[in-house]
């Protein structure tokens, strides 16, 4: 009777133990959980740009101007003769061409006819006056010193008229030059803590307030932009995969926009890559969270996070402040490195081109807890170089000078995660010493399939020992002892 007691308590704690035991191992999580995390940031920019010969440097490396140009070119064309007055033909193309003060206009006279350039001193008062024979074939530049309205005409032939407008030099947007460098700096905390769940659901509320200061120069910092805001995280807790539409479509909407930007910044290329753009996008696959992994896990162990696989590459012990205190965790880590090579011949001379190169790293690391799998820190490192080379022409007084134009920029990002605070139940982490609890927490319960298989092993070892219990002789009875039948007495 003792034993059938006893196996029928060991079989009911088995169908406990199986029936508590965590089915995803995911953290323990309950309506209410939370974590939060200290969130610091870097964000480095340098840049430089230099021309052969350097002594253009300032005018090939300018940032664009939204003002007139610097260099106008007017065209004069004419089919033999311009015998007719207002013979289209004959004409100076275009009739209106503005330019900036200090500027020049270039005259070209692409027909067959020789043409005299002259200005109208009686429209132009006060103005500086200019002329200028041109053959067939030939050119003449005239740099405007002084803003106004210039109207012109050919001598020969004075229906052809032109007009040239100066514009004084400070109407004309000033873009200052971009820094050679500068700095931004985040600072904030980033946290998350549990609104809904069920056995295979979890809702998280993820919310964060950032800090961003800008250094443009040394011992110089202002912070133009403080935000906060929160978003609800979906997350499948036995494939750790987030269900579209909530952070992952935030943080990918803006990864589009950053990666469209990057790709574009032509000050820093020299050209616009789609290849570029499209290794930055985020691929189609699914998002796999960062906040916790499930556990168990190894050395060696591969782990899917964010858009792709990552490994457990080592193991460390951090020391977390308050109550959380030192922690064993599992370091997990993923790379990146890609590098993009452009050669973009220039359709007006086949001989020359702009050659550019970037090069892409991305260094990921995420420490989790080797006892409930959440995440205690992470560090991301990207850096992005590029390098351009690409054939300009810069105009002057003596005409038109090729310049060969370098660009180069570097940048540089870091973020990092510290846990701060939880409300989840860390307990002391797994030792060396294999106990029963140790390795029971350690069997991967991924299934229910196989909960209720080891259940019904269990039932029927339970029931096959009761039964065997039922004839077995108990320690420290005697046997009993068959009767002896009576004597027979022979007849």
């Amino acid at each position: 009777m003792f034993i059938k007691s006893y196996m029928t308590l060991v079989g009911a704690f088995t169908l406990l133990l199986l029936a508590v035991a965590p089915v995803y191992a995911a953290p323990p999580l309950s309506l209410g959980s939370s974590a939060s995390y200290n969130l610091t940031g870097k964000i480095q920019v340098s840049q430089s740009c230099t021309s052969d010969p350097a002594i253009y440097t300032p005018q090939a490396c300018a940032p664009p101007s939204t003002g007139n140009p610097t260099l106008a070119n007017v065209t004069i064309m004419d089919d033999g003769s311009c015998s007719s007055s207002g013979d289209p033909a004959c004409s100076f193309s275009p009739m209106f061409a503005p330019v900036s003060q200090g500027g020049m206009v270039v005259w070209t006279n692409l027909g067959t006819l020789q043409h005299d350039v002259k200005s109208n001193a009686t429209a132009n008062i006060g103005l500086p006056n200019f002329s200028g024979n041109i053959t067939s074939g030939g050119s003449l530049r005239v740099s405007f010193l002084q803003p106004g309205v210039y109207q012109y005409y050919d001598l020969a032939y004075s229906w052809m008229r032109g007009t040239i407008v100066v514009t004084p030099a400070a109407s004309a947007p000033v873009v200052p030059p971009l820094p050679s460098s500068f700095q931004v700096d985040l600072g904030g905390n980033l946290g998350w803590n549990v609104v809904g769940l069920s056995t295979s659901q979890g809702n998280l509320n993820v919310s964060h307030q950032i800090s961003l200061s800008v250094s443009p120069l040394p011992g110089i910092s202002f912070t133009p932009v403080t935000e906060s805001g929160s978003y609800e995280q979906s997350i499948n807790l036995s494939t750790r995969a987030e269900s579209p539409s909530t952070a992952t479509g935030i943080v990918e909407s803006f990864s589009t926009s950053l990666a469209s930007a990057l790709a574009g910044a032509t000050f820093a290329t020299g050209v616009t890559s789609p290849v570029f753009q499209s290794t930055l996008l985020a691929s189609n696959t699914p998002d796999y969270t960062t906040w916790w992994v499930n556990a168990p896990l190894s050395l060696g162990s591969p782990v899917q996070i964010l858009h792709g696989w990552s490994s457990v590459t080592g193991s460390e012990s951090l020391n977390l402040p308050g109550s959380i205190g030192t922690r064993s965790a599992w370091i997990v880590t993923s790379q990146l490195f890609q590098s993009i090579n452009i050669s973009i011949p220039d359709p007006s001379n086949p001989l020359s081109s702009t050659t550019s190169t970037a090069a892409v790293i991305l260094k990921l690391l995420w420490s989790y807890d080797k006892s409930t799998g959440l995440l205690l820190r992470n560090d991301n490192a990207a850096s992005l170089t590029t390098h351009s080379v690409a054939q300009t022409t810069i105009g002057t007084i003596t005409g038109p000078v090729p310049v060969t134009v370098t660009r180069d920029m570097a940048l540089t990002i870091d973020i990092a995660l510290r846990l701060s605070t939880t409300s989840l139940s860390l307990p002391k982490s797994p030792s060396r010493t294999s106990t029963l609890m140790g390795l029971l927490s350690a069997m991967p319960w991924v299934p229910l399939g196989i909960a209720g298989l080891a259940a019904g092993v269990a039932a029927a070892l339970i029931v096959w020992f009761t039964r065997r219990a039922k004839g077995a002789t108990l320690p420290g009875s005697a046997p009993a002892t068959a009767p002896i039948p009576s004597p027979t007495t022979p007849s």
